[in-house]
């Protein structure tokens, strides 16, 4: 009877289940360190120009991914930074018959429409649809071409704080799952044998987290001659709301011979909120090699952990930390003329390598995939008052689409920057629109979900260069 009971539970792991939009994960996962992941450059300048983090980059700005690039500025600047996003996420689903339970994905489905159809205890329908706006500020920052030069080394100091990551993040699934019995890997088991059964839980749930992770930054660049070099360290802190919600749909008995029976739920609906608080620090290590038209530039960030203090409204708390890998970025920036800059970078940040022991665990977990990204950007100074930016980057996401051939392949969502830059004297204001597209298709052996998230994001900026130069 036990192995029958265990066969049972393998072939029922893969039948059908609806996953999450946004993040590819198990049916109904909590939230832990979701979010985490989503560290964009910082400054509109640099998101305008495909979101560049080592090259082509000349404002203060530069101190929080590439302090090497400071010793560009020729005089002290100030700036500072907000902006506002607003998300649209859906999932759509499509459903074919289960062949050892052939009416159960029409219990999935729940169409009202359906000539003969076979209902629910309720009204969910699997598709959904929701939109999501926020609005922080992004940045602060100083730097200050010192009047001095030891032994020709010209010294350039910054200080600054920014946000370094937006941890807002949506999942939702109206058929979740409990045991999950949805996935394609491993293959598909025999059926449940005969004499044994399996309870499954059904309900609708949904995830939701806002917040982000600011970081305080003092930078140093050194140069002399064609090179440069620059260090940072990123004191890392942030907080963010959490909220889970389950509604019981019912449970399914499933059996030998194709049959089945959906209870009526009992366990209504249940809302749990929470609190997390992130710490942690970072270091970057930049050089630089500038000659004529040319600038090469290269990024190293060693290894940190960031650590997650959390407590939920049902009494539960812990501490999850995650170890970041190594990261590098290597670019280069070509001016053509005195007008035009044409940046281009990649971006190595290998999250399939970080680790998150979470609180209620003794051994490590890798939640994400690894994925590189190339940032490409141009900015065009149309008039000495007025600069046109543009730039692409192919995203790569910390997950791979459930049921892909290459289970290490992340989804990537095209990102397309805009900006302009505006320079009255000593004051510059900078604008940047983003708008990024992920488009992905989760398969199921009984079901394919197409998922859709668009992001479109304004940034503003304003500096003021001060009457202090080296």
């Amino acid at each position: 009877m036990l192995l029958r009971t265990t066969l049972a539970l393998l072939a029922l792991a893969a039948l059908t289940l609806v996953p999450g939009a946004a993040s590819a994960q198990d049916a109904a996962a909590p939230l832990t360190v979701q979010g985490l992941d989503h560290q964009a450059a910082v400054g509109a300048r640099a998101r305008a120009m495909g979101g560049v983090r080592a090259s082509g980059l000349s404002t203060s700005a530069a101190l929080f991914s590439n302090p090497a690039a400071l010793h560009r500025l020729t005089e002290a600047e100030v700036r500072l930074g907000g902006g506002a996003v607003a998300q649209s996420l859906s999932q759509d689903q499509t459903w074919v018959p289960n062949r050892l339970y052939l009416e159960l994905s029409l219990i999935f489905e729940n169409d009202p429409t359906s000539p003969n159809p076979t209902r629910a205890f309720d009204d969910i329908t699997p598709d959904w649809e929701t939109d999501l706006s926020s609005a922080r500020p992004t940045l602060g920052s100083a730097a200050v071409p010192l009047p001095f030069a030891p032994g020709g080394v010209a010294v350039t100091a910054g200080l600054g704080a920014a946000q370094v990551a937006d941890l807002d993040h949506y999942f939702q699934n109206n058929n979740a799952l409990d045991p999950n019995i949805g996935d394609i890997r491993p293959a598909p088991i025999p059926r449940v044998q005969d004499g044994d059964s399996l309870m499954v839980g059904w309900a609708q749930f949904s995830r939701q987290r806002e917040g982000a992770v600011y970081g305080i930054t003092p930078a140093l660049a050194l140069a002399r001659g064609p090179f440069s070099l620059g260090l940072s360290a990123t004191v890392l802190t942030g907080s963010s709301d959490d909220t889970e919600r389950t509604r019981d749909r019912g449970e399914f008995t499933l059996r030998y011979q194709n049959r089945f029976s959906l209870a009526a739920p009992t366990g209504g609906e249940t809302t749990t909120t929470g609190t997390s608080d992130y710490s942690g620090t970072r270091i970057a290590v930049a050089g630089g090699y500038e000659t004529g038209a040319l600038s090469v530039d290269a990024v190293w960030q060693p290894g940190y952990t960031l650590s997650r203090d959390w407590s939920h409204s049902d009494g539960t708390a812990g501490t999850d930390e995650v170890r970041f890998a190594p990261a590098f970025t290597v670019g280069a920036a070509v001016r053509p003329s005195d007008r035009v800059t044409l940046a281009a970078d990649v971006d190595l940040r290998a999250l399939g390598s970080a680790e998150v022991l979470y609180a209620d665990s003794t051994e490590a977990d890798q939640p994400w995939v690894s994925g590189s990204t190339v940032h490409l950007g141009a900015e065009y100074r149309a008039l000495d008052w007025l600069a046109l930016r543009g730039g692409y980057r192919e995203q790569a996401q910390a997950f791979a689409p459930a049921g892909a051939a290459l289970l290490d392949e992340p989804a990537r969502a095209d990102v397309f920057g805009a900006g302009l830059g505006l320079s009255f004297g000593p004051l510059a204001l900078d604008v940047t629109y983003e708008l990024s597209s992920l488009r992905y298709e989760d398969l199921w052996l009984s079901n394919g979900n197409d998922n859709s998230l668009t992001t479109h994001a304004v940034l503003f900026e304003a500096a003021y260069a001060l009457p202090f130069a080296r």
